[in-house]
């Protein structure tokens, strides 16, 4: 069986359309012409938003890693499947993640689904002066050896 593929490239152009920085001080997402950085917040403590591409960091070496293998092992037990799974996450200043849900799904494979949640919700992002930054990020899971009619 082929490696499963994770479209990193979705993944890389759709994170820009879905992160917002929480906090009370949410963001549209940034075009190329505006600045990738988090919006600044509105009180004096110094605190700031984290930058899209700090995240994005953190998704290009989990996926890979940690995610890729994860999917590997479900298709062992249902081969063949595949979908988007969206993960809602909150990204404290320590770096730890807290209180992630699924936000949709595509996989029809709760436990699967799941796991991906359990996982986002081990990762960490750098420590800072940053305020509580909450992110939607979109994984879609393919398995290559299946062929796509259109």
């Amino acid at each position: 069986m082929k490696t499963p593929i994770f479209l990193e490239l979705a993944v890389m152009f759709m994170v820009a359309g879905y992160i917002a920085t929480a906090a009370g001080n949410s963001q549209q997402p940034a075009s190329d012409s505006e600045s990738k950085m988090a919006e600044a917040p509105k009180d004096t403590s110094g605190a700031q938003g984290r930058s899209s591409e700090n995240i994005m960091e953190v998704v290009k070496v989990n996926t890979p890693n940690r995610l890729k293998p994860l999917y590997n092992n479900f298709l062992l037990r249902k081969p063949g499947f595949e979908g988007k799974i969206s993960v809602k996450f909150k990204i404290l200043p320590d770096g730890k993640v807290e209180s992630g849900e699924i936000v949709s799904a595509t996989t029809n494979f709760p436990e699967f689904e799941k796991e991906v949640q359990h996982d986002v919700l081990q990762w960490k992002f750098d420590a800072g002066n940053y305020k509580n930054c909450t992110v939607t990020i979109p994984f879609t899971f393919v398995d290559e050896g299946l062929v796509k009619k259109e």
